[in-house]
């Protein structure tokens, strides 16, 4: 999966016209298909380590998390699209393998930091009413726990 070299300037249109509408079907239509093969790298199961929470295709999970964030980089130049890409990505990071979970927050974890900062970004712009977002806020609203998305 790439990003097209030859996609309009998204801040030459506004949201109304035809191009504007392709390229948000375009980064909406992708997020999608990335976010099913983060799906399924879940459904492949966890760490046989007993008690582990992380799965097992973690190099599934980060070329995940780079298409993501390609297309937020997209999303982001255009406005639009961003609420479930926020989301998304927020659940993904959440995913990644900490290396000492029972540190944290003395030791840092990258994926609960950048999990934090887009469900944080998910927050700002969401619509949905503030008892749909309940666990978004939970994650911004404690940012010493560890929280485990696997």
């Amino acid at each position: 999966f790439s990003i097209p070299t030859d996609l309009p300037d998204p801040k030459r249109y506004d949201k109304t016209t035809w191009e504007s509408m392709i390229l948000k079907d375009y980064i909406t239509f992708s997020q999608s298909l990335h976010v099913t093969r983060m799906d399924r790298a879940i459904a492949k199961g966890k760490e046989k380590v007993e008690g582990s929470p992380w799965i097992k295709e973690q190099g599934e999970l980060g070329s995940v998390i780079s298409a993501l964030e390609e297309l937020r980089t997209l999303a982001e130049a255009a406005d639009d699209a961003l609420e479930d890409l926020y989301r998304n990505l927020g659940i993904a990071y959440g995913r990644l393998k900490c290396p000492h979970p029972n540190q944290y927050p003395k030791v840092d974890c990258p994926g609960q930091t950048k999990m934090r900062e887009m469900m944080k970004k998910f927050l700002a712009v969401t619509t949905k009413p503030k008892d749909q977002v309940a666990t978004e806020q939970l994650v911004v609203d404690n940012p010493n726990s560890f929280i485990n998305l696997g």
